[in-house]
């Protein structure tokens, strides 16, 4: 399994409403961000829910670590990390 890069300047707190639904309301700071940007200038993370028995004492209800994925540049139909679209099909 690959070591994860947690993002440590981020507050994540979920809000419930009375209707049941629920938003993630995040703080970041902008060096996290540029920490973790590839060289198109996006910063890829994870949000994921913290262990409710472990929950941080200031209400933080998720927590954040780099997206560290690579997609194969060969994908029938193109490459999902660039949004690119090819109409080669390789057969």
């Amino acid at each position: 399994m690959t070591e994860r890069n947690y993002i440590n300047k981020i507050a994540i707190k979920e809000k419930t409403f009375d209707n049941g639904g629920s938003v993630l309301n995040i703080s970041i700071a902008i060096e996290e961000l540029q920490n973790i940007a590839n060289e198109d200038g996006w910063a890829r993370f994870t949000v994921a829910p913290r262990n409710p028995s472990k929950v941080h004492p200031k209400g933080y209800t998720h927590f954040a670590y780099e997206d560290t994925y690579k997609p194969k540049d060969d994908v029938i139909g193109g490459n999902p990390s660039t949004g690119e679209i090819s109409d080669d099909i390789p057969f």
